[in-house]
């Protein structure tokens, strides 16, 4: 036997020797915290079937109209992919209530509810008054009883100013400010309750 072939011969019976030896170790159990159910829960990100969020209003006005509203609950019907559809109930002060159906695409438009998530430069189409809205900030604010990270967004203008703080994790509106200066228009609503915290 030549010498080249005894040192393969000797790598080989090595490499054979060492690779039992690596694949015979036990892997060394560790010490492990037990982790409760409740830690076990992924927390919800978006929305689904059923999520309802209702509005209050803190300031109201639009010149020359008597039937103003007090409050407005928007309860997700459907959701599929991107696209979610909205029912809103309207209920004013007088004591009656408008009910509306709104199916918008999340990806890109902005309603009572956006995709979630959204960081600083994203932009939204929006519904009346119309135009975009681009975040400007994220910060944390308390709805409800609860801390919540929120995407505060808005829209200037010579004749308007329109204000919005979404929250990022579920895409649901928290709070809308908005005035029309041509028409004297004045809003502002804030999440009063909601299924979803």
């Amino acid at each position: 036997m030549s010498k080249v072939w005894i040192i393969v011969f000797l790598v080989l019976v090595i490499a054979g020797i060492v690779g039992y030896y690596f694949l015979s170790l036990k892997p060394v159990p560790r010490e492990e915290t037990p982790v409760t159910s409740e830690e076990r829960r992924p927390e919800k990100v978006g929305i689904e079937k059923g999520d309802w969020v209702k509005y209050s209003f803190i300031e109201m006005v639009i010149p020359g109209e008597t039937r103003l509203a007090d409050w407005i609950k928007v309860e997700i019907t459907m959701v599929d992919g991107n696209k979610v559809t909205e029912f809103i109930t309207t209920h004013y002060q007088d004591g009656s209530t408008e009910n509306e159906t709104r199916t918008i695409d999340i990806s890109k438009d902005a309603d009572y509810v956006t995709s979630p998530n959204l960081n600083v430069w994203d932009s939204r189409s929006i519904a009346p008054p119309g135009g975009t809205i681009t975040v400007s900030n994220v910060l944390t604010k308390n709805y409800n009883g609860a801390n919540r990270e929120v995407a505060y967004a808005e829209q200037t203008g010579e004749d308007r100013s329109f204000q919005s703080w979404y929250d990022r994790k579920t895409g649901f509106l928290l709070e809308l400010k908005y005035e029309l200066l041509t028409f004297g228009v004045k809003a502002h609503f804030i999440l009063e309750s909601t299924n979803l915290w």
